[in-house]
């Protein structure tokens, strides 16, 4: 399995997004983080280092692609720790009702982990510890 998540070349565009990409296995998914409003790009970064370094640690977290606190939304991908090593990756929508979220350590708000939703099996991947490790090696 092939893990990365990083935000691409150039600017933000004129409305303040930067396009990046999260790859959890064999396919890219992009997405489009506003890096002028709330977070700044190295935020982001920042947050994804803590949130790996958290799940590794055996501790909850989640990587934030999108956040966007006056409209308490953000997508994120909720990090939950594997038995044997290794991280289980969900993605989610989450919508907070202002007041209930911190910013700086969203983990406190990941939900318990679950695999089957009213619709059915709930989408995961699988990271493992090397795979994380080296990409926090390569951001060193």
């Amino acid at each position: 399995m092939t893990f990365r998540i990083e935000f691409g070349g150039g600017d933000p565009d004129e409305d303040g997004y930067r396009t990046g990409v999260i790859q959890l296995g064999e396919l890219p998914e992009s997405f489009r983080a506003q890096v002028r409003a709330h977070w700044r790009e190295s935020d982001y970064e920042a947050s994804w280092r803590a949130a790996l370094e958290r799940g590794l640690a055996g501790q909850p977290a989640a990587l934030i692609t999108d956040a966007k606190p006056g409209n308490w939304f953000a997508t994120w991908w909720p990090l939950y720790p594997r038995p044997g090593g290794g991280l289980f990756v969900q993605q989610q929508l989450l919508f907070e009702e202002p007041g209930g979220w911190s910013w700086s350590e969203p983990w406190e708000h990941v939900p318990e982990r679950e695999t089957e939703s009213e619709d059915g099996p709930i989408s995961e991947w699988t990271l493992s510890e090397a795979e994380v490790q080296a990409w926090l090696d390569a951001r060193h």
